[in-house]
């Protein structure tokens, strides 16, 4: 895998902190509360405007959102353990559809793999 550029990780982190938010269809403040962030923070770190975040801002994201740092670290890099290139992407567009059309989706997946199973 070919290693990010700086500006490149940076920015990911940020789609990657965005799509935590969309994930959990929140709104930033309800996001930043969360995380005790202040909403203004999130804002900031959404739109690029504060392009460096910082090790405590993502410690309390990973925590407010219950999962380990290098999660968050690993996410922005592409890098997902056990999960091919492919699976990763499909993963990072699903977290962009609405809670309803991610359960839709989650019931076709689970049919199909029930039906592969069974063969």
């Amino acid at each position: 895998m070919a290693q990010l550029k700086c500006e490149d990780f940076l920015a990911a982190l940020q789609r990657e902190i965005y799509e935590l938010r969309i994930e959990k269809n929140e709104t930033q403040a309800t996001f930043s509360q969360r995380c005790h962030l202040h909403q203004s923070a999130i804002a900031r770190i959404e739109s690029g405007v504060s392009p460096n975040v910082g090790i405590k801002t993502l410690y309390e994201i990973a925590l407010g959102n219950s999962i380990p740092l290098y999660e968050i670290m690993c996410r922005a890099e592409g890098m997902t353990e056990g999960i091919d290139d492919s699976l990763a992407k499909l993963e990072s567009k699903t977290r962009l559809l609405s809670p309803k059309k991610r359960k839709w989706l989650s019931k076709i997946l689970e049919a199909a793999l029930q039906d592969i199973d069974s063969r």
